[in-house]
């Protein structure tokens, strides 16, 4: 479940915004991927543009699944596919990728402007 930034976080991050959420085993071990959900969601579309933002498999159009992240907090850029994975829905996943991107069951993940 998304949560969004308090002012502390805010304050910590310098962010204007922010939103995060905890990894479920799911998530980790299972799907290697999140579903963006609430104010991650938002911070995403708003970011990216919902328009550059692929819909269906991301192998169908790696150029546009592909979108740039900052790890933190090193700021390494990496490369981590976000898609909008059932063309007629609206839901939004970002996939992990174990070499970069890999939180753990219980690991908190956050998205910040």
């Amino acid at each position: 479940m998304s949560k969004e930034f308090n002012e502390v976080q805010l304050n910590h991050f310098n962010a204007q915004e922010g939103a995060y959420s905890v990894v479920t085993e799911r998530e980790s071990k299972i799907d290697s991927q999140i579903t963006i959900t609430g104010k991650e969601k938002t911070i995403a579309l708003e970011h990216f543009g919902e328009e550059n933002i692929h819909k269906g498999r991301a192998k169908n159009n790696k150029k546009l699944a592909n979108k740039e992240f900052n790890l933190f907090p090193s700021g390494e850029v990496i490369t981590l596919n976000i898609v909008f994975p059932k063309p007629m829905k609206n839901e939004v996943r970002i996939y992990l990728k174990k070499a970069k991107f890999k939180p753990k069951t219980g690991e908190i993940w956050f998205i910040l402007t």
